[in-house]
Parts: structure tokens; sequence; C-alpha cells
């Protein structure tokens, strides 16, 4: 399994619809675009190196899930947390306000380190 279907697998569990960096644009005919919040958008955010004696030891993906919402969802979000934390480790957590969506912003940033590999 890809560390992008990991993720994926990992986040949809807690049974809200997501996609990879970007929903499809919608075409006027009813197909493509964003599904009313909640929904997940997830990426690859970097990478983070473990280094030492001018070696990279291991290259370690960074990703981070964005999730949207109309409203806060204070459960949803500590579910997805919890979710995260339990596969992966810590999380970095921040929030926002998207004015061209006009709905909040949470993203969670983590290391893509399995626990359960």
């Amino acid at each position: 399994m890809t560390p992008y279907e990991h993720v994926f697998r990992t986040v949809s569990a807690l049974g809200i619809p997501g996609t990879l960096m970007a929903w499809p644009i919608a075409d006027g005919s009813g197909g493509g675009g964003a599904p009313s919040p909640p929904f997940f958008v997830y990426l690859r955010d970097e990478d983070g190196a473990f280094s030492a004696d001018n070696s990279d030891y291991a290259l370690i993906p960074t990703f981070r899930v964005e999730l949207y919402e109309s409203e806060p969802d204070l459960d949803l979000e500590s579910r997805l947390a919890d979710a995260i934390r339990a596969a992966y480790g810590p999380c970095r957590i921040d929030e926002g306000w998207v004015d061209s969506e006009h709905c909040r912003l949470v993203s969670y940033t983590f290391s893509f380190t399995p626990r359960n590999e």
C-alpha cells in the first residue's frame, strides 16, 4: 500500500468523503465539484530527512490533511486528530477560514511513520 493509500484509508474510515489534492472542477452537468462539508483533502506536504554525519539516513514524507467544515464539529476534529495520532504519531493542528468557500479549515500535518505496519 502506498503512503497516499494509507493516509486516505486512515482518514476516510471516519466516514467523511475525501480526495487527493483537490476535487475536480464542477462541469455544469452535475459532475465534479466538492461535496458539502465536512470533507477532507490530503496531500504530501514536504519531505523531512533524518540526517547525521553528512548523510541522509531516511527521508520521511510529511502529509497534510485538510478538514473543511461549514461550522465547527469538535467531535469530528477530535476523532480525526486521534486517528492520525494512533496511525502516525504526533500531528500539528492549525485552523483558519477560507473566504472563497465560506468554510472553516482545520489542517493536520504529520510525518508518515505508520505505527501498525
